[in-house]
């Protein structure tokens, strides 16, 4: 019996004698360890990009992220998958994350892919200086001038491309109108500085008066007392210098006024309003149609 037994038996290179249950028990568990170090989508990062798309245009783009991710895993350097997840960021809204995709994917020896990612660079550093710009106009400046730039280059890779030549000239407007803004809030500044200035040497100026005044009070009481007669013509021309004085108080209240509409008529203020109004539709209409060249994926 122990025999037979032995016949059945199979002997590996060195000799020892593996019976057939354990042979298949080795096998299971090597099966077991490359499926741990290499999970299954591993070996088909091109299913994952696949899967994420459909998500994406889905408009699930967490989902999109997570399956770019998985892509990712197995192959970090693939620079489709760098820039898909920076296409699903831009649609998050998560500018700076988008950058820092779209910059590795231009380590890509693709040249439609590179203009592609650089294209969209500029794109997302439009967007986040959109985004800090009423808190923070000087690095919205830096991020229009470095947008700027990256058009610069998506045309000299993509020669004759309107949508960076387009977009290039729209972030051009509105770059000089946020240094415009810069400038005036500058001037605003230095004008209320020089106001507060002249303010506190006009108060240093009056209090250095004050006791002068109050001894030229009691010179005219001590000839009030003295010269009854002229005491009552000095009322006179008191009042008639205080009539005098209330009517230029009056014109220097209206020449204050003047001062604080910008020395505008109402009739004047309200067409410089509606010409602003017309303006900013204006530049509203021409984002929008700037907003129909969208380049935002690249498919697998």
């Amino acid at each position: 019996m122990r025999e037979g037994r032995k016949k059945r038996e199979k002997r590996d290179r060195r000799g020892v004698v593996l019976e057939p249950w354990k042979l298949t028990a080795i096998v299971l568990l090597v099966m077991i360890c490359f499926l741990i170090h290499f999970p299954a989508h591993a070996a088909s990062p091109s299913g994952d990009i696949k899967e994420g798309n459909r998500y994406y245009w889905q408009g699930d783009y967490d989902k999109a992220l997570e399956q770019y991710e998985a892509a990712g895993e197995a192959s970090p350097d693939l620079d489709i998958v760098n820039f898909n997840k920076g296409t699903a960021y831009y649609q998050k809204g998560q500018y700076q994350e988008a950058i820092d995709s779209f910059t590795k994917a231009l380590s890509t020896e693709d040249k439609k892919t590179e203009s592609d990612a650089i294209y969209n660079i500029a794109n997302a550093k439009y967007k986040l200086g959109r985004a800090t710009a009423e808190n923070d106009m000087n690095s919205a400046v830096s991020l229009y001038r470095e947008s700027l730039d990256y058009y610069k280059r998506a045309i000299e890779l993509e020669e004759g491309s309107r949508d960076a030549k387009y977009n290039h000239e729209l972030v051009e407007r509105e770059l000089k109108v946020l240094l415009d803004r810069l400038k005036n809030q500058k001037q605003q500044q230095d004008d209320q500085d020089r106001e507060q200035d002249s303010d506190k040497k006009e108060e240093q100026k009056n209090d250095n008066k004050e006791p002068e005044s109050n001894e030229s009070g009691k010179e005219e009481r001590q000839q009030g007392r003295e010269a009854p007669d002229d005491q009552k013509m000095t009322e006179e021309k008191g009042d008639h210098q205080q009539g005098a004085g209330e009517g230029t108080a009056q014109e220097q209240e209206a020449g204050r006024q003047e001062e604080r509409d910008g020395g505008m008529s109402p009739e004047e203020a309200k067409m410089l309003l509606e010409a602003f109004g017309e303006e900013e539709e204006r530049d509203a209409q021409k984002k929008q149609k700037g907003a129909q060249y969208p380049r935002v994926l690249k498919d697998w």
